[in-house]
């Protein structure tokens, strides 16, 4: 099954994707290019810290195993 974590980080990759390709194809300066912008940085932000979050967990679960 899908955890919550890899859904959104598919999501982010997607919302990614499709606004890089779209950079490309919109024209500069017009209100939909600047909408795409600000898509492909919620984006990447979205996959770092969906990243950031997995990672930490898997340090977190590490170091208890190492306690026990």
């Amino acid at each position: 099954m899908i955890g919550v974590e890899e859904a959104v980080f598919k999501i982010a990759v997607w919302i990614t994707i499709v606004s890089g390709a779209l950079m490309f194809v919109l024209e500069p300066k017009t209100p939909s290019f600047v909408i795409n912008i600000g898509s492909l940085i919620v984006g990447i932000i979205l996959m770092g810290v969906i990243a950031l979050s997995i990672r930490l967990q898997n340090t977190g679960e590490k170091d208890d195993s190492q306690i026990s």
